[in-house]
């Protein structure tokens, strides 16, 4: 019975994003987890993993080798003086040539920091760390994968740590450091040029430090001159990993856009701060077991226990996942231990739906905010919360009841109209000019607006466009809900001409109402545009 549910879920789920992989265009989710696999693995199970996890455009590639001796190699043994030949991933090369890869796109090697036990001084050490990144550089490049996945977290040890640096004062360890980091630079992009470096931790591994930069340990250093000889073409990620972990809500999304576009920065030298700015992108991280697996009394589950127990455990993902989304500045990814999205013939690994049932679904939703919307409204017949929605309901002045028209006469003296029967409102000549109502709302509850529109002979105004706008009022009618103001441009709707917009927003704790504005911008004298069929439906 649960493999024929499990065998039905992705192909009924896929149909909800009607054809597209997900509304965040220009953004990209990568798979990393116990369930990655080998690449033999992948060789025979592609078809049904891609299948079963559409939204993902991308997996972290994990390969095995043999030695000599016919003792296995992998990349947690990387980081080490050992040095690897090519000849131990033949096979593991000729397999991951032979998969046929279709809807990930975006691939990555796997590589990390592990074992780590290497002395910093010690240039026979380093030589061996970088023969082995130069080796698996080489080995994305060949095989068409995106770049390289480094895990810097050391699970042995404390690798960065200055006190594990015994014998030499801290600025010959912050000097050793980055010549290191050069070294590893080189051996990395003098290979693969074009490599994109993905990594769980990047500059974030010093999160506790971000505040005191001076004090940060000795990953920042060597970040310092992988900087040093960064190649334009290349590309870094921060993962974020701990930051995406403990995400919630609102606040910590923009709490990991100041540590990254703020804090981070400062931790380099000056001479670097504009690579970091053109050449490092922010990447966002799902903990899946924090929400699905763990026990509740787990750090990463308990973190989150509020926002499960007030949301819903799906639909508590589901927000953080969107979050995630948002935050990510091309790249987001999850990492999964005890499930997948897919079941491997004869693998005894649980899938996420058989953790929760709503985990698929609440992720599709997640990658496709606005289909997920439409869907909740449709199958649960959600009331259009709007007083006279079709507009058509006019007062004596001649507009429609229950709405006010609002214009910013210093800038803009043109009109809205609104013609008998049509159920519109019609903008002509508007620079900034709108129609809004006031609604109360439920504090803490998400809502979806929408409405749909067109303009009218668009290469007259190039400026012009249609806007959804929000602002939240107190109980005392007061402007409230900082960082709360929400706006969205509506967007071609894939018909001729009609355009769409569409806004999920969570409502403020200390908000009671909601204003809604339908807004007309920058249209040229003469020139129109209707906005028509506006709707509010709490999600």
């Amino acid at each position: 019975m649960k493999k024929t549910v499990f065998a039905l879920i992705p192909v009924v789920c896929a149909s909800l994003l009607c054809g597209a992989e997900h509304e965040f265009n220009g953004k990209k989710l990568i798979h990393c987890g116990w369930s990655d696999g080998s690449v033999d693995s992948l060789r025979k199970h592609i078809g049904l993993i891609e299948k079963s996890a559409p939204v993902y455009s991308g997996i972290r590639v994990i390969i095995e080798g043999q030695d000599e001796n016919g003792k296995k190699v992998t990349h947690r043994m990387m980081f080490g003086r050992r040095k690897f030949k090519y000849e131990y991933f033949k096979q593991a090369v000729e397999d991951l040539k032979a998969i046929k890869f279709q809807r990930f796109t975006d691939n990555f090697l796997a590589t990390g920091v592990q074992p780590g036990k290497i002395d910093w001084f010690s240039d026979e050490d380093w030589d061996g760390v970088c023969t082995n990144f130069a080796l698996f550089a080489r080995i994305a490049k060949e095989n068409g994968l995106k770049g390289l996945i480094f895990d810097s977290e050391e699970y042995s040890g404390k690798f960065w740590w200055f006190k594990n640096v015994a014998g030499h004062t801290r600025e010959e360890c912050i000097a050793m450091a980055r010549k290191r980091g050069r070294q590893f630079g080189k051996a990395i992009f003098g290979t693969f040029p074009e490599c994109r470096l993905f990594c769980f931790f990047w500059l974030s591994l010093n999160t506790g430090n971000a505040e005191d930069p001076d004090h940060s340990h000795l990953s920042a250093h060597f970040i310092d001159g992988v900087y040093d000889v960064l190649p334009p073409q290349a590309m870094i990620y921060d993962g974020m990993e701990a930051v995406g972990y403990r995400l919630r809500d609102l606040n910590d999304l923009h709490r990991a856009v100041k540590l990254f576009y703020q804090d981070y920065p400062k931790m380099l030298s000056p001479e670097n701060r504009a690579k970091y700015f053109n050449q490092t992108r922010m990447g966002m991280a799902i903990y899946l077991d924090a929400y699905f697996s763990l026990a509740p009394t787990h750090s990463y589950s308990y973190w989150l226990a509020d926002g499960k127990k007030k949301y819903g455990t799906a639909d508590f993902f589901r927000r953080n996942m969107q979050l995630t989304m948002q935050a990510a500045d091309e790249y987001a990814w999850t990492w999964g231990e005890r499930g997948a999205w897919w079941k491997i013939p004869g693998s005894s690994r649980k899938t996420w739906d058989s953790f929760d049932a709503g985990a698929r679904q609440a992720l599709y939703d997640a990658m496709s905010p606005v289909a997920g919307a439409e869907r909740v409204v449709k199958e649960k017949n959600r009331k259009n919360l709007l007083l006279n929605p079709s507009l058509k309901e006019l007062n004596y002045k001649k507009t429609p009841a229950a709405w006010t028209l609002l214009q910013n006469e210093r800038i803009s003296n043109g009109t809205m109209e609104f013609p008998a029967g049509k159920g519109q409102v019609l903008f002509r000549g508007t620079v900034s000019a709108s129609l809004y109502q006031r609604v109360n709302v439920t504090p803490g509850k998400e809502y979806f607006l929408t409405a749909r529109g067109s303009i009218e002979s668009p290469a007259a105004s190039p400026g012009a466009r249609l806007v959804l706008s929000i602002n939240f009022r107190n109980a005392k009618g007061e402007l409230t809900g900082f960082n709360r103001r929400r706006h969205t441009v509506f967007r071609p709707d894939g018909k001729s001409g009609e355009l769409k917009g569409a806004l999920l927003f969570d409502v403020p704790d200390d908000a009671t109402s909601v204003l809604v504005f339908l807004c007309a911008e920058n249209l040229e004298k003469d020139a129109t545009a209707v906005i028509y069929a506006p709707a509010l439906y709490e999600r």
